[in-house]
């Protein structure tokens, strides 16, 4: 399957921009471009994300399953997105929940800004379990969330709580921590 040309220019982009920050220690975000949609660089760094995560051991030999909450259109997106793609020896797979859906067999749960008020509960349903939680709304990470994405200045940037990722046993690659924004640790944000 052919991937669409936006598809190869945001990744370059991605890339190219994860290559300075960790060479050059340069911009720690994406600038959206005119030819593409917010939607289209979050659902590339939703995939680059699954790179730099080492989930528990019992969850090595399935495919990478990343669920999305509240926003279809960006699920169809990012099933373009990861066609083809794997992480390691991994496949992924992508679908699209509800709230109320059991949600424990996703690896990455990416909870769209229009689940509002319903995400606190979601991240209460999935902490501790293995989950990558990536969201949207503005206090996605002091809620509890892993990653938050949001745009500033018209780039695409993201946060990351570390304590939140330690309780659902994960590992966030130190190489994605100093791409981040900020960092939450125990309470405490360090800005970058």
């Amino acid at each position: 399957m052919n991937k669409p040309k936006w598809w190869q220019r945001h990744m370059f982009q991605v890339m190219l921009s994860c290559v300075c920050a960790l060479t050059l220690n340069g911009t720690h975000s994406v600038a959206l471009a005119q030819s593409a949609s917010e939607a289209e660089v979050k659902a590339a760094f939703l995939y680059n994300f699954t790179k730099f995560v080492d989930w528990p051991i019992e969850q090595h030999s399935r495919p990478l399953v990343i669920g999305v909450i509240g926003d279809e259109h960006f699920e169809k997106l990012l099933v373009q997105t990861i066609a083809g793609e794997r992480v390691g020896s991994r496949t992924l797979v992508s679908k699209s929940l509800t709230p109320e859906e059991e949600l424990g067999d996703c690896h990455v749960l990416f909870v769209s800004a229009a689940v509002g008020s319903e995400t606190p509960a979601i991240l209460a349903r999935v902490r501790g379990k293995g989950i990558l939680t990536v969201g949207e709304a503005e206090d996605f990470t002091t809620a509890g969330g892993i990653i938050g994405l949001r745009v500033i200045d018209r780039k695409v940037r993201f946060s990351v709580n570390l304590n939140a990722a330690r309780i659902s046993e994960l590992t966030i690659s130190s190489q994605l921590l100093k791409l981040a924004s900020d960092v939450l640790t125990a309470g405490n944000v360090k800005a970058r």
